[in-house]
């Protein structure tokens, strides 16, 4: 069987929009209190792409990169990043 015939290729958006603000916890405190963080529940969009490989009938790796396509100012939940990759397996039984 050919190679290209074993791939496949897609793209996607993917839209992460907060459904509420982030608070983080006061480091300055000796109680449990939390800080809210004014202006932190920004949208973010990625351009996503995947690449599959089934090698067999029953066993597939996957390969994914997302790039995002807004500038957010705040990164305390870690979605400001420049890109994104990921790499799995997967076994169908």
């Amino acid at each position: 069987m050919r190679v290209f015939n074993k791939l496949k290729v897609k793209a996607e958006v993917l839209t992460i929009l907060r459904i509420q603000e982030l608070s983080i916890q006061n480091p300055l405190s000796l109680s449990e209190s939390f800080i809210d963080i004014d202006g932190n529940n920004e949208t973010q969009v990625n351009l996503l792409g995947e690449v599959t490989y089934s090698a067999s009938k029953n066993f597939e790796l996957t390969g994914t990169a997302a790039i995002p396509h807004l500038k957010r100012d705040y990164n305390l939940d870690g979605l400001r990043r420049s890109i994104t990759l990921s790499a799995g397996a997967a076994y169908m039984f």
